[in-house]
């Protein structure tokens, strides 16, 4: 219970928040007051819900509704302070944040974290690939032999998509605590920079970029050194460590790779399918072919 104190409305709680965990807050109190505990409170970073959403509701009869934080810091945020407000514990509420390049150890345990770098990582494995062909292209179970050769094309993509974003990759994680890099983060902030790699239907076709070609084409006033980028990039050697926002850009690529191989009368086991190609279509549509992981089949359980 609280204390003798006489506790603060939603309003005056409002008072003592700013920005994303304000608004987050509010749309939280709102839905409580519309679905009390027939619901389940899920607080993401944005639009994850076509990932979580089917999978928390595989567990409960009740209906899960998300609130969008606005970035990982207002997930992390909204959890602090709900966590002081005993009148809202009455309510499940779930976590949910995307490892990214930080160093999540103090994190709380109430807080899940993705087993890759975000959620798009969980929609690029093999099996995500071929459960989603399989899914799209109605393939009958006689057929199913014929996807492993479809694989061990997208394996030899995976190979030439990490080696051309590594580099990258480990540039950008070395820059993510730079105060100057928020200037020039919507220059890679959502796609790969078609500068150092082109990933299309065609392919993955990278150039000979290096780190003096990175450091001078972002201007980033204090450079990444060779020696910070070694030591990250002996931590990002599979297709787990790169960004999500790449990986996704990866699996669309290949998956309107094979649409075009199908619509020319190749892999005669597979049938025509369409591909829309676009970050809210493909979390929605390929959701039940993505990966659950054993820690989230686990936070999730305990959760519920």
């Amino acid at each position: 219970m609280e204390s003798n104190m006489t506790p603060l409305s939603p309003s005056e709680m409002l008072n003592q928040l700013n920005d994303n965990v304000s608004v987050a807050f509010k749309l939280f109190d709102e839905k409580v007051g519309k679905y009390k505990d027939k619901a389940v409170y899920c607080f993401v970073e944005g639009y994850d819900m076509p990932y979580y959403s089917p999978r928390i509701e595989s567990l409960t009869d009740k209906d899960s509704e998300f609130i969008d934080c606005g970035g990982k810091k207002g997930v992390i945020g909204t959890h602090s302070f709900l966590s002081t407000k005993p009148a809202y514990k009455q309510y499940i509420t779930l976590y949910f944040v995307d490892k990214d390049y930080d160093d999540n150890h103090r994190l709380s345990a109430d807080i899940f974290i993705t087993d890759g770098y975000s959620v798009e990582n969980y929609y690029a494995s093999d099996k995500a690939i071929k459960k989603a062909l399989k899914g799209i292209c109605n393939v009958k179970a006689e057929n199913e032999a014929g996807l492993d050769i479809i694989i061990e094309w997208y394996q030899d993509w995976k190979r030439s998509f990490v080696k051309a974003t590594r580099l990258f990759c480990s540039w950008y994680a070395a820059t993510k605590d730079r105060p100057d890099r928020r200037i020039e983060d919507r220059k890679y902030k959502k796609s790969f920079p078609d500068k150092y790699a082109s990933i299309s239907s065609k392919g993955i076709t990278a150039t000979d970029y290096t780190l003096d070609d990175l450091n001078k084409d972002y201007g980033i006033k204090s450079p990444v050194s060779q020696e910070e980028l070694d030591s990250i990039l002996m931590k990002i050697n599979s297709l787990e460590d790169i960004r999500g926002k790449y990986v996704l850009q990866l699996v669309e690529a290949f998956i309107e790779a094979v649409r075009l191989e199908v619509n020319r009368g190749r892999y005669n086991n597979l049938g025509r399918f369409d591909f829309h190609r676009n970050l809210p279509t493909i979390l929605a549509r390929l959701s039940f072919a993505a990966d659950t992981s054993e820690r989230l089949r686990s936070y999730l359980q305990n959760k519920l």
